[in-house]
Parts: C-alpha cells; sequence; structure tokens
C-alpha cells in the first residue's frame, strides 16, 4: 500500500497539508527584508540555510484572515527543483502519512 506523506500545519486557524517530499527544513523565524515594487504575495527576502530565498504571504494568497507576523512560530522551507522558497506558519503540528488509494 502506498503512503504520502504530508507536514501538518496551522496558519490564521486554518490546517494546512503540505507535501513532505517538498519540505526542505522547518526553522525557527527569520528576519525579512521587504523587496520594493514585489507581488503582494511575497513579504519580502529571508536569509536561511546560507541561501536567499522568497517568503510568501500564503495567508494573503488563500484569502484567509490577516494575521501578526510575530504570531508564526516556524519557518517552513518548501523546494520544488532549483525553486525554494519559504512559508512563515503559526504552528508545525505533526507529520502524517495518508493512503494514496483513499
Amino acid at each position: 500500500m502506498e503512503h504520502i506523506e504530508y507536514l501538518l500545519a496551522t496558519l490564521s486557524g486554518t490546517r494546512l497539508a503540505l507535501p513532505l517530499d517538498l519540505v526542505l527544513s522547518v526553522n525557527e523565524p527569520a528576519p525579512v527584508t521587504p523587496l520594493p515594487f514585489c507581488p503582494r504575495h511575497v513579504q519580502g527576502l529571508v536569509f536561511v540555510q546560507d541561501r536567499v530565498m522568497p517568503l510568501m504571504d500564503l495567508a494573503g494568497l488563500l484569502g484567509l484572515p490577516t494575521r501578526s507576523p510575530a504570531s508564526a512560530t516556524s519557518l517552513v522551507i518548501l523546494a520544488n527543483g532549483d525553486d525554494v522558497r519559504a512559508l512563515e506558519v503559526d504552528h508545525v503540528v505533526a507529520m502524517v502519512a495518508v493512503d494514496a488509494s483513499a
């Protein structure tokens, strides 16, 4: 039986399931350098694990309630090939495996 693994996290009171095969790491929040003239869904740049990467505003993209940046307890680093991005989440809850045939 094949399973798909997810990292469960919360953001603005909403539970998210992030595919674990895309998660590089979970880190403490990092200072954000704002960028002028960037799309609204990009909060700025963060320096994590010797790399500079965009910090995405996932709450804004999903239409979730505005949250205070201070409420983030974790920074989830996602990678799809060479595309690496950071997401702030309120809490990382667990890692779960789901039956792929479900």
